[in-house]
């Protein structure tokens, strides 16, 4: 049940924050995670190339026409999950509970 919960609240993320450029989602994220997480200038960068990447990720998804909406779906969840488990390797444990909190609000 957590796990669903975790979902919706991904697809709701992306769905937020899927408002321009793939440039400009992932701005938009990390200039968020940096004020409100208090990242310091090596989090900020590592943090902000993985969003850059899932960002271009899911473009390309996105534009896809050769998959099913329902593969999409699937295959967006997953990038989300994969980009949560990466912050583990850069925020601490406060931080990255306090990103999985932003992530539910979106």
């Amino acid at each position: 049940m957590k796990i669903a919960v975790l979902a919706i609240a991904l697809v709701m993320g992306s769905i937020a924050f899927g408002q321009g450029t793939p440039e400009e989602r992932a701005y938009n994220l990390t200039t968020r995670m940096v004020t409100e997480l208090a990242l310091d200038g090596d989090q900020a960068t590592k943090i902000s190339d993985i969003n850059m990447g899932i960002a271009q990720k899911n473009e390309g998804i996105r534009t896809a026409t050769n998959i099913t909406a329902d593969q999409k779906q699937e295959i967006l969840l997953s990038n989300d999950a994969a980009r949560l488990q990466m912050y583990k390797g850069v925020l601490t444990d406060a931080q990255y509970t306090q990103a999985v909190a932003i992530e539910a609000e979106l």
